[in-house]
């Protein structure tokens, strides 16, 4: 064998080395390029329900997280169901408003999925609140957020379950359904042939708020 055809085997390895080095390369820019940076995933989240006080709730929702920021405020659907985006960051407070009648519900949600706004997760949050207006929370939440613990919701959800029970259990609600329910969360529509839908018909809740604190009473069917 000659020389020149020694030297053909060397030269024949360095060009597929560098063509395999060259590949390599642009895959690594293909996977850079397919891999999105963390500033630019998803920095919202997503809630749904439904507001209602037996009826739909006529108006808008507005959503803040822990660190006090708020989602762009969005119509309530004629049937009471709502879907907002707000900046990531549980727990959340929820507010449906009605600007021209002044009325406001008020809910909380631990983290993105369902959550319902009524006159009893309003209530709820009452009790959570130490009997403060609800809205002053709302405003606070920033500060607040932090020390109103997911348990400490869930137990005033269960007092408001309890001060109805007999009223839930006349509407038609079973015993088991009313024992799992939480007012947050519990999957209703606002129709007349929902049994939960029909009780929020029947319940007001009435405030008197003086400077420190407020009363909460319920009137169950006028009574």
């Amino acid at each position: 064998m000659s020389r020149f055809q020694q030297s053909k085997k060397p030269l024949w390895t360095a060009l597929f080395v560098s063509t395999a080095l060259l590949l390599t390369a642009c895959n690594d820019d293909d996977d850079k390029k397919s891999s999105p940076p963390p500033a630019q995933q998803a920095q919202t989240e997503t809630l749904t329900g439904v507001a209602a006080t037996g009826k739909p709730f006529a108006g808008k929702i507005e959503v803040v997280n822990a660190k006090g920021q708020k989602s762009t405020a969005v119509d309530i659907a004629a049937d009471g169901t709502f879907t907002v985006t707000v900046p990531k960051g549980a727990p959340y407070l929820l507010k449906a408003f009605n600007d021209a009648t002044g009325e406001a519900l008020y809910s909380y949600a631990a983290a993105a999925g369902r959550a319902n706004v009524t006159q009893l997760t309003t209530a709820a949050l009452f009790d959570v609140n130490a009997k403060v207006d609800v809205q002053k929370l709302y405003e606070d939440w920033a500060k607040q957020a932090s020390t109103v613990t997911q348990a400490s919701v869930l137990q005033s959800a269960a007092e408001v379950v309890a001060n109805l029970k007999n009223q839930m259990l006349a509407a038609g609600l079973t015993a088991a359904e009313v024992n799992a329910l939480n007012v947050f969360n519990y999957e209703f529509e606002a129709k007349a042939t929902n049994k939960f839908d029909n009780l929020l018909d029947l319940v007001k809740l009435n405030y008197n708020c003086g400077q420190l604190a407020c009363e909460v009473t319920y009137e169950v069917d006028g009574q």
